[in-house]
Order: C-alpha cells, then sequence, then structure tokens
C-alpha cells in the first residue's frame, strides 16, 4: 500500500523536467542523427530518381517534339511547293480532265513523302470551296472519302470535320477512332485511335482554299513515349485544354485533375496527396501548351528505403523507453527531499500560490496558441497548477480586439494601457464571475474563453453581450471587436476555436461602435468594394498630379471613401484600396521629389493602419496629401493666419471645421492647431467660440434681439448650445448678462 501511495504522489511535473532535459541532452541528438541519415537516404534516392525520371522524361520529350516539328517542316514544305492556289483553281475545273488528273496525281506522290515517320498514319488535302478530298492513295469527293476511304466514328464525325474551318497552323484535333474494312468487304475489321493535325493553305487566310491533314497513329505515339522504367506507371502528352494528345500506360486521373497541377508546378516533380503517387513534369520545347506528365508509383521508387525507416522507428522508440525508465528513477529519488523542502518552507509556497494567476493565465494562452493541444496532459498540466479546467464542458472562445483611437493612442503611456485592460479584465471577470477565463495573446487583444453552463443557459450569445456592455464604459478610448470562435467539446481544441475567432475579426467595419461577429452573423455580402484601382483610376491620378490639379487627387480618393461607406465595407477591404491609393500617389510624385524617403513613406503606412473610423482615415489622408502634394507653400505662418483670422472674423457665424480652415490655408491639420496655437495663443475652437461671444455681448447690449435670434447671428444652432457656451466663458447666462449690463 505504502508503494502505491508513493506511485499516487509522484510529481508528474518533476519526471517530466528531468525527461525533457534527458531528451534534450541525450535523445534529441542521437534521434536527430537517426532522422537526419533517414531523410537523407530518402532524399537522395528521390533526387537521384527524379533526375533520372527527367532525363529519361526529357529524352522521350525531346524526340516527340522533334517528330512533330519534323512534320511540321514537311507540311509546310509541301503546302509550298505545291503551288496549292494553282493546284485549286485546276481542280475545280473538271471539265478540262487531262490536267485535273495529272494534279490530282502530282498531289498524291507529294502526300505520300509524308509517311516516312513510323507515327503518320496517313495524310489528305481536304478541299474548303470544292468537294474533293486528295488523300495518298487517291482522290475523291468528301462523302466517299469519309464513309468509305477513311471511316472516322460516326459518333464524332460532324465535330471532326467541323475543324476544318478557319486559318490552321498545326492544330490538333481531338482524338478518334478510325475503322478499316478489309479490302472491298462490306464488314469492318479493326478500329484505331487516330489525331489529326491540320494546316491551312494559304497561311494567313481566314477563310483558306485548302487543308492539309496528317494523320497520327496513337498507339505509335503511346509507343513513342513510353518509358521501361519500373517505377513510372503511365505517360501521357496534355494541353492546356486538358485533352490528351498520347498516353502510355495506366493514368487513375482525369485530365482536368492533372491539368490543375500542371498550372500550379509547370515542371519537376509533385507528390499527390496521398503520398503513393507523385507525377513528374516537363514542359513541350515543341509546343508551350503541351506538358510531358509521368505517373511514378513511390512506393516502387522508395521501396530500399523501407528496412531503413523501420529500423530507425525501433531504434528511436527504444531509446525513449530508455529515457523515459532513466527520468523515471532520478526523479524518484529527489522527489522525497523537495517535499520535504516544500513543507518547510511555507513563505515559498505563499509566493508561489500568488503567482498563480500569472501562471493560469500564461497556460491559458498557451492552450489558445496551440503549445498545448492534448487533452490529457492539458488536465495534468491544469492540476499541477491549481487550475480548474472543465475538462467536461463545451467551450467557446471570445476574441476581443482594442485599437485605440489616433488621438487617444499618442497621448496613453504603455503603462497607462496596461492599467486599462487590466481594469476591462476585471469588470468582465466581475459581470460573469466563475464561467469565463481571460487572458492576453497579444498587446492589442483579450481572449475571453466561455464555458457552457447547460443549467444557467449560459452560452457564447450571451457572454458576447456581456462583454459588449463592459466595452461601452471605454468607447471614448478604443474600438472594440468581438469575434465568436466555433464551439468545441475538447480542451485540447481550443486552439482551433480561437483561430476562428481571430478570423471573424476581418469582418470588422470602420463604425466606432462594438461589434460582434460569428459564423452565424458574419457580413459575406459586404465583401463587394474592389481592393485595388483600376486601371482608368491610376491613369487618372497620374493625369490629375501632372496637371497640377493636387486637391482632386484628395476628392477621389473622398469618393472612393464614400463608396466603401454606402457599401457597408470592411476595415479590411477599406485599408487595402487606402493603401493602393497611396501607393500611386507615391509613385506619381517620386520622380519629382527627392526629399522623401523608405522611413518616410513607412511612417505614412503606419499612420494608415492606427486608424480606426472613417473620420480617422478621412482626416489622415487629408494630412498625407498635404505632406506630399504642397506646392507653392507660403512660408510665412503668421501671415497664414493674419488671412485665417481675417477670414473668421468675416464668416465667424458660419460652420467651418478644422479640416476646412487647414486645407485653406494649405496645411495638414494637425501644423494647422499647432501654428494658429503658436501665433494667436489659444486654440482655434476656444478662439472662435471667444470671438462668437463678443459679437453676442454686442448684440445682446444694443439690440433688443431675442436669445434664439442672437445665438442664430453669431453662429450657434440652437438656444442650449448657445446658453451653455456662453455660462463656460462668462459664467452666467446671456439673459442675466443682459439684466445686469443695461442696469448698470
Amino acid at each position: 500500500m505504502k508503494r502505491m501511495s508513493g506511485l499516487r504522489l509522484y510529481p508528474l511535473t518533476l519526471f517530466s523536467q528531468f525527461f525533457i532535459s534527458f531528451f534534450i541532452l541525450f535523445l534529441v541528438p542521437v534521434m536527430a542523427a537517426s532522422i537526419f541519415t533517414y531523410f537523407f537516404v530518402v532524399q537522395l534516392v528521390e533526387v537521384e530518381a527524379e533526375k533520372s525520371n527527367q532525363v529519361l522524361l526529357r529524352s522521350y520529350a525531346e524526340e516527340t517534339d522533334a517528330l512533330f516539328s519534323s512534320i511540321q517542316n514537311q507540311m509546310i514544305n509541301l503546302l509550298n511547293s505545291s503551288n496549292m492556289k494553282s493546284a485549286a483553281r485546276l481542280v475545280s475545273y473538271e471539265s478540262e480532265q487531262f490536267e485535273y488528273y495529272e494534279e490530282a496525281h502530282r498531289l498524291i506522290n507529294q502526300l505520300n513523302t509524308l509517311s516516312t515517320q513510323d507515327s503518320v498514319a496517313g495524310a489528305f488535302l481536304y478541299f474548303a470551296h470544292q468537294d474533293l478530298v486528295v488523300s495518298q492513295g487517291t482522290h475523291s469527293s468528301k462523302s466517299v472519302f469519309f464513309n468509305q476511304l477513311y471511316q472516322v466514328d460516326p459518333k464524332v464525325r460532324e465535330e471532326y470535320e467541323a475543324t476544318f474551318t478557319g486559318k490552321k497552323m498545326m492544330s490538333f484535333s481531338k482524338p478518334y477512332a478510325v475503322y478499316e474494312k478489309i479490302g472491298y468487304e462490306d464488314s469492318l475489321s479493326s478500329s484505331s485511335p487516330h489525331l489529326s493535325v491540320i494546316m491551312s493553305y494559304p497561311f494567313n487566310a481566314q477563310e483558306p482554299d485548302v487543308y492539309l491533314a496528317v494523320n497520327l497513329d496513337q498507339n505509335k505515339l503511346a509507343q513513342q513515349i513510353r518509358i521501361q522504367e519500373e517505377w513510372v506507371k503511365g505517360t501521357i502528352v496534355l494541353d492546356r485544354m486538358s485533352t490528351i494528345i498520347a498516353q502510355s500506360g495506366h493514368i487513375d486521373m482525369e485530365a482536368a485533375d492533372l491539368l490543375d497541377i500542371v498550372r500550379e508546378e509547370p515542371e519537376g516533380m509533385t507528390i499527390l496527396s496521398n503520398q503513393k503517387r507523385a507525377l513528374s513534369v516537363l514542359q513541350s520545347s515543341y509546343n508551350e501548351a503541351w506538358h510531358f506528365v509521368s505517373y511514378i508509383d513511390l512506393g516502387t521508387l522508395l521501396k530500399p528505403t523501407r528496412s531503413i525507416r523501420t529500423l530507425s522507428i525501433w531504434f528511436m522508440a527504444f531509446l525513449l523507453i530508455v529515457g523515459a525508465i532513466v527520468s523515471y528513477t532520478l526523479s524518484r529519488r529527489l522527489y522525497k527531499p523537495i517535499r520535504e523542502i516544500k513543507a518547510e518552507n511555507k513563505e515559498l509556497t505563499a509566493l508561489i500560490s500568488g503567482m498563480a494567476p500569472i501562471v493560469q493565465e500564461d497556460f491559458i494562452a498557451k492552450m489558445l496558441l496551440g503549445e498545448y493541444r492534448d487533452s490529457l496532459s492539458i488536465e495534468y498540466y491544469a492540476k499541477e497548477i491549481d487550475f480548474d479546467c472543465h475538462p467536461k464542458m463545451a467551450k467557446t472562445v471570445l476574441c476581443i480586439e482594442i485599437q485605440y483611437y489616433s488621438a487617444v493612442y499618442e497621448q496613453l503611456s504603455e503603462t497607462t494601457k496596461s492599467f486599462t485592460v487590466a481594469e476591462l479584465k476585471e469588470r468582465i471577470t466581475k459581470a460573469a464571475p466563475g464561467v469565463v477565463w481571460l487572458c492576453q495573446p497579444r498587446s492589442d487583444q483579450l481572449a475571453c474563453i466561455v464555458n457552457h453552463d447547460a443549467v444557467l443557459h449560459f452560452g457564447p450569445s450571451e457572454a458576447a453581450g456581456i462583454v459588449e456592455l463592459v466595452l461601452a464604459l471605454f468607447s471614448n478610448y478604443f474600438k472594440a471587436t468581438i469575434g465568436i470562435g466555433k464551439t468545441v467539446n475538447e480542451i485540447g481544441d481550443l486552439h482551433l476555436s480561437y483561430k476562428s475567432a481571430l478570423a471573424m475579426l476581418r469582418y470588422k467595419s470602420l463604425h466606432p461602435r462594438v461589434e460582434i461577429f460569428s459564423e452565424e452573423n458574419a457580413w459575406d455580402d459586404r465583401m463587394l468594394l474592389d481592393s485595388f484601382l483600376t486601371g482608368d483610376e491610376v491613369k487618372r491620378i497620374f493625369n490629375l498630379y501632372k496637371s497640377g490639379e493636387d486637391k482632386k487627387l484628395l476628392y477621389l480618393f473622398y469618393e472612393l471613401l464614400d463608396a466603401g461607406m454606402r457599401k457597408e465595407a470592411s476595415a479590411y477591404q477599406v485599408k487595402t484600396i487606402c493603401a493602393d491609393v497611396l501607393n500611386t500617389w507615391i509613385r506619381a510624385l517620386e520622380k519629382d521629389r527627392n526629399d522623401l524617403n523608405i522611413p518616410f513613406y513607412s511612417e505614412l503606412y503606419e499612420k494608415l493602419n492606427r486608424c480606426v473610423t472613417w473620420d480617422e482615415i478621412k482626416l489622415c489622408f487629408h494630412d498625407i496629401h498635404f505632406l506630399l502634394f504642397r506646392r507653392d507653400m507660403p512660408r510665412d505662418p503668421s501671415r497664414q493666419i493674419a488671412d485665417i483670422l481675417d477670414y473668421i472674423h468675416q464668416h465667424f457665424a458660419g460652420d467651418h471645421s478644422i479640416e476646412q480652415l487647414a486645407e485653406r490655408a494649405n496645411m495638414s491639420v494637425s501644423h494647422f492647431s499647432r501654428t494658429f496655437k503658436e501665433e494667436v495663443g489659444e486654440k482655434y475652437v476656444e478662439y472662435v467660440a471667444k470671438y462668437r461671444l463678443a459679437k453676442a455681448k454686442e448684440l445682446l447690449l444694443s439690440t433688443n434681439m431675442k436669445i434664439d435670434d442672437v445665438a442664430e447671428n453669431v453662429g450657434y444652432m440652437g438656444r442650449n448650445s448657445f446658453i451653455r457656451i456662453f455660462r463656460k466663458y462668462e459664467g452666467i447666462t446671456p439673459g442675466r448678462y443682459r439684466q445686469l449690463h443695461q442696469r448698470a
């Protein structure tokens, strides 16, 4: 019993420490050497086999390319040397029998010269405007030729004859079957697959007079490309229309699937998904649209490595067992004194207990990041740090993204931000006690793991509602987005829920409110905004810059931004198009501006990425436009501000934003605000408010106008806002001010 009790008290963490140390110091080098040896041999076999197969494939490909190149040259020479124009005119006059038969006989003799290649099954001339076909043996009408002399499979005959239209230059027909007859008997003896190579004459005519067709025997083409190696199960020639030009052996894949692989890997070896087959691809030098593809059996190819792999696995398993035994022995010997030390050092134990929340939060973060995935191991680790992981409860991860507003971000220190996150955690924990875990995987994210409670009917939707209310309290500091991940039943799958929650954040918008996204309410229909400028828009930007109409560049951007707002585009889409606009602006002016450099551009992109709302993006591009396209900017800031003051004095009752005045002064908003305060001594908003109040005092004392009329005359839209501003600066209401000064 004592022995069993000792086993139960045996600490898994101590064993794991010894085992990890043993594993790293001894087992890892040995295992690395074994793995390296195995993979080196496998890699060597694979590389050599791939090279060998590529050499063989290239050899057969060169022979096949040479075949088609030879056929092409012979066809061109035949059509050039046969004077086809005169031949076409001559065969159209059947009354001149002698010249007609003489010309036909000459063409037949020339066609016979094309049969020197072993793969060529025959050739014929197809006259487009006459009912005539001249073949190697005779000449006849088209119906007699295709019904008697060259019987194409009736299922594809109509499609085959339709290929003799338009300009053709070494065009290949689809494979078809040709039936052969014995002598003059009516019965068919056999059929063979053929492929026709078609060339028209005149070469550049859209409606040629004659077509030269060379018929290729696909069985002989298959022998031409057949690779004799044991591991090669088949070879084909494939074009970009997924048509198989020639095939040798058996390939259990559709031509369309092969074409997809060829497009991704034009040359080289590609391992298929089942890990048992591979494709070796080589592009044809004769026709870029063709690829030679060999189908390789990896089991046969890598047969020599199987014994090495088995030996390596058994050797590594033996080392693991030895390491486990050694670690177990050492940990048992050291466990007793460690337990005594832990009992004697209560202060140290209390200190360690006080660090439990930090350790637990780090443990949760590692589960979300996928470092801990085994559910059984997670339960053991949780017991070691005294953490109740609720293994039997379903769980869902809420990913909360925190994006500080630009104005707030620059004012807050990192310490303040940390305290803000700590306060946010505390409020969420108090609002949902006992059912949520919190951690911070990244500085701008807060993860909330929700443990489903069937009794309380508490799940991710309810937790998201609570978190939304808490986040609303911080809406003046940052924009928050909540992504609800998938629900998982195994604690080891929490990283999957976290990944899906991260994916939901992609749908966030540029509105300042708290947003919640899940797979049920993700806005798939919002994906309507083009993420990049069109070619016409890029040209328009360059033309506007060259013509000196810089302000229109900003207005054009505002149009794109308004389109995004109307379409409810996501923040990701809007920032992508914004980055494209900024990149186009930079490309437009980089030849004329030598004072700009990469750090400056990088700062602009960082400023754009920090934008959280539509207004921030608009203000950001206003500043960027000023920095990039300032031409003829006045050098005297005092004169600029004086002009602005004159404008304010003349139009003090108007509603002029700081952005409009900054644009009028040809300054960025931040530069205008800073310069105004330096020159005037107070902020723009305070100066306008005081000037309006001075005019309001004059009206209050010199006229009998009502308070509402006075407010409207000095630029305030309502009585309440006017009274509030008046009391802020004067300490009394406008009515009281009038009474006091009229009595005096």
